[in-house]
């Protein structure tokens, strides 16, 4: 904290409590400030004090905070609403930018992140990253085994590219009774449990309906290495544990189809559009991923699909250059990536101790990027997995 602030404000951002609850410890005497008793939630307080609250030291509030919320039905997934409750007020939080990451149907239960990290939430939302969310889900129909292989397979749900291939699992089916006709009108049901790997619009809805049935109840119970906790009771929110929070910023996604372009200064010294090759692709909608600019040449990933455009367009320009295909990017997701040495060094050595080559790396705040051989992809993943103790892959 650079500046001091008032008491309270100190004690809520900390997550000790919201503005009201932190005033009346102050009011008991629970409260104190450099061994003295604070008499006043006004004071101001900075980094440098000592705030004791019920005999347990205070530290300054986190860079982000992060909160598990078993989302009731009747609420809905935004910061505010003229008509509806949101999610917000059953956040027991004073802290301002708190938003959901992701929506969940106002009919729709189960597990909700809510943060102020908007670098963790485009990670998690992003359609390249392809999270899994688990859903649990009660049908009015009767699934089937040719169901699963239609979800397996892609489903066609009115958007211009049929669904990512989704893991359906059967739970149970059963003939319902004649008092529950009217809820499940075909005269059967199916509990299921579905994980998909994107977020559109009322997909699972959709899914379900693709193949014939209706979701009457849906329930989502994870969110990539997030599980909603048996313990946590409808409407109840609460921080991440330390394991929680260290398991959220510590994931492993890729993606495939990628092909690595490098462009050399020696080879276009004479071509004035290898200045402005960048601005030439992106007026030209080409999508480009781990761009990498040195002295003496340039190199960047494009998806596979767009290999046909980028040769009429280098052709055009008459810039030379070489790809190498076949190629996949992992990203190393952890907000606690920045400032922590040897993060990306455990990720080279691990890598290239296992005979796995890098052809090109980047990063961000939060994110270490490696761009790898296609057949290698489940190695890499499940060491780096084993390196970082998130776990078995997938």
């Amino acid at each position: 904290m650079k500046k001091a602030v008032r008491l309270d404000k100190f004690l809520a951002d900390a997550g000790a409590g919201t503005r009201s609850e932190v005033k009346k410890f102050i009011q008991k005497g629970k409260v104190q400030v450099n061994g003295v008793p604070a008499k006043k939630s006004e004071i101001k307080v900075s980094e440098e004090d000592e705030v004791v609250l019920d005999g347990n030291r205070i530290s300054q509030a986190p860079e982000f905070v992060y909160y598990l919320l078993h989302k009731p039905a009747g609420y809905v997934s935004a910061t505010e609403d003229k008509r509806d409750k949101t999610v917000m007020e059953l956040v027991a939080s004073d802290r301002k930018g708190l938003f959901p990451v992701g929506r969940l149907d106002k009919d729709t239960e189960g597990l909700l992140l809510i943060t102020d990290d908007g670098a963790l939430a485009h990670e998690l939302l992003s359609p390249k990253k392809h999270v899994d969310k688990t859903y649990y889900a009660v049908t009015d129909g009767c699934m089937t085994k040719e169901d699963v292989q239609h979800f397996a397979d892609g489903l066609e749900i009115g958007e211009k590219n049929p669904t990512m291939p989704a893991k359906l699992e059967i739970l149970s089916t059963r003939k319902v009774e004649e008092t529950e006709l009217e809820q499940y009108p075909s005269g059967w049901s199916s509990e299921i449990q579905l994980t998909i790997k994107e977020g559109k619009f009322h997909q699972v809805k959709r899914m379900t309906e693709a193949v014939g049935k209706k979701v009457v109840y849906l329930k989502r119970i994870s969110m990539g290495v997030l599980t909603l906790p048996d313990d946590l009771k409808k409407g109840e929110c609460r921080q991440l544990t330390a394991e929680e929070e260290k398991r959220l910023i510590s994931g492993i996604t890729h993606l495939n189809n990628r092909i690595q372009v490098r462009v050399r200064l020696s080879d276009n010294r004479d071509k004035g559009s290898y200045k402005n090759l960048l601005e030439l692709l992106a007026k030209n909608h080409i999508s480009l991923d781990l761009i990498n600019i040195f002295p003496e040449h340039q190199m960047f990933t494009i998806d596979a699909s767009e290999k046909k455009k980028l040769d009429e367009i280098m052709k055009k320009a008459e810039i030379k250059y070489t790809i190498i295909e076949g190629c996949s990017t992992i990203a190393i997701v952890g907000a606690g990536m920045n400032g922590v040495p040897g993060v990306m060094a455990r990720i080279i050595n691990t890598l290239t101790s296992n005979e796995i080559e890098i052809l090109q790396t980047t990063d961000s705040n939060m994110t270490i990027w490696c761009l790898i051989y296609t057949s290698k992809v489940k190695d890499a993943i499940r060491l780096l997995h084993d390196e970082f103790n998130l776990g078995s892959a997938k």
